[in-house]
């Protein structure tokens, strides 16, 4: 299965070299590849990331989202979805709705993700529904074992997760997360919000697990200063007790080249550095 997909990467590499920007709306396909690797000080640069999502565009499509370094859990996503005016419903391994309280790493503004959200059990298979009413979203699912990857069982019990979402222009919002399964019962409550060339992004996170930090914390603000420069801060207090100040710069674009440049204070006392590439086929 592993052989399958680092050929199935392979493809869509080779097809998307010459492919630099969002395709447009009349594709059957649309979707991304992005890749990235971390240098921290002292040690040798590797690739951690190497990830193809796709989707067609049909009001009834497939959603797959593969990680090749991903390994024993390569297969993220892969449901099919059908949208219609009443919202869109997904069938099949799903990213769990409880989980987007945080950020994406392919749009990570710090070298290294951060570590005080819920790290696991971020996947499983089941049903989503997504439902959007002006200004308000909500996400929901019910599925099998979160615990589980795509090689294993997948329904030795039910869980379940949501995030209702309030929008406002400019990007700012507030959100609120729950995930319940037989593990743990965790919350999140996150936004965004700007204030003139600044962003921030603000998230809390409790769990009931017997981790060092229930509640944790996690800051993180950018600075456009400039098209291709970018400073940010992030404050990331962590559930394993561990509190990470990080203080660096952005340089070029997170929708295509990237690269972070950042010195950790605290907890981890390093530089360390993420170079990233996304491209749209």
């Amino acid at each position: 299965m592993k052989n399958i997909l680092v050929v199935f990467l392979c493809a869509v590499f080779s097809l998307t070299l010459f492919a630099g920007e969002p395709s447009s709306p009349s594709n059957f396909v649309d979707g991304f590849v992005f890749f990235h690797g971390y240098m921290p000080e002292g040690n040798d640069a590797k690739l951690t990331k190497l990830r193809v999502r796709a989707w067609t565009t049909t009001p009834m499509g497939v959603f797959l989202d593969v990680d090749a370094r991903a390994d024993g859990n390569e297969l993220q996503q892969l449901f099919f979805y059908r949208k219609n005016g009443w919202g869109e419903v997904r069938v099949g391994r799903v990213f769990l709705a409880g989980c987007y309280s945080t950020l994406p790493p392919f749009v990570s503004r710090t070298a290294r993700y951060p570590n005080a959200s819920f790290a696991m059990s971020a996947y499983a298979t089941g049903i989503q529904i997504s439902k959007k009413v002006g200004d308000w979203s909500i996400l929901a699912d019910v599925t099998g074992s979160s615990a589980a990857t795509y090689k294993s069982a997948q329904f030795g019990r039910l869980e379940s997760s949501a995030r209702v979402q309030r929008a406002w222009k400019g990007g700012k919002f507030v959100a609120g997360t729950y995930q319940v399964s037989g593990d743990f019962v965790r919350l999140a409550l996150d936004g965004s919000f700007k204030a003139s060339a600044t962003e921030t992004f603000v998230a809390l996170y409790h769990t009931d697990e017997r981790v060092a930090r229930q509640m944790a914390v996690l800051v993180t603000t950018e600075v456009d200063a400039w098209t291709h420069f970018k400073p940010h801060l992030q404050y990331d207090a962590r559930q394993n007790g561990e509190i990470v100040y990080t203080a660096g710069v952005g340089l070029g674009s997170i929708k295509s080249w990237y690269l972070a440049l950042d010195r950790e204070f605290g907890d981890s006392d390093a530089f360390v550095a993420r170079v990233q590439y996304r491209f749209y086929f």
